[in-house]
């Protein structure tokens, strides 16, 4: 990093760049310390290093309450299929066919001939 960060600055600013190289080495070690997962850095030709996004530290995710990483946001995605609770409430002796389709569910209930199905309310 601190050759290309050379190559990409004229000669008389490389002062200017070593301070801001060390500057930035701090605020890494800092970011570090704080429990940040980085930050987003550029360098100007005159060998002047800018911050321009740091990511919350762990306190200030936690003071925004701030789910944690592994949250569970969709749980029903991996729950296995259970056909009474799609099909409602299976009474015997009208469905002849064997096959209920609940269109607006996208799933077909597979329900037992000589039973009877009623819609989920």
């Amino acid at each position: 990093m601190i050759l290309r960060c050379h190559l990409f600055v004229p000669v008389w600013y490389w002062p200017v760049l070593w301070h801001y190289l060390a500057r930035l080495e701090a605020t890494a070690a800092l970011a570090r310390a704080e429990g940040r997962k980085g930050f987003m850095w550029h360098l100007e030709k005159n060998g002047v290093i800018r911050v321009s996004y740091m990511d919350a530290s762990a306190a200030e995710r936690a003071a925004r309450g701030e789910l944690p990483a592994g949250f569970d946001a969709a749980p029903w995605a991996r729950l296995p299929l259970d056909a009474p609770a799609f099909a409602g409430e299976i009474q015997p002796g009208w469905n002849r066919t064997g096959i209920v389709l609940f269109p607006y569910r996208h799933q077909t209930v597979f329900v037992l001939s000589g039973t009877r199905v009623r819609a989920p309310p």
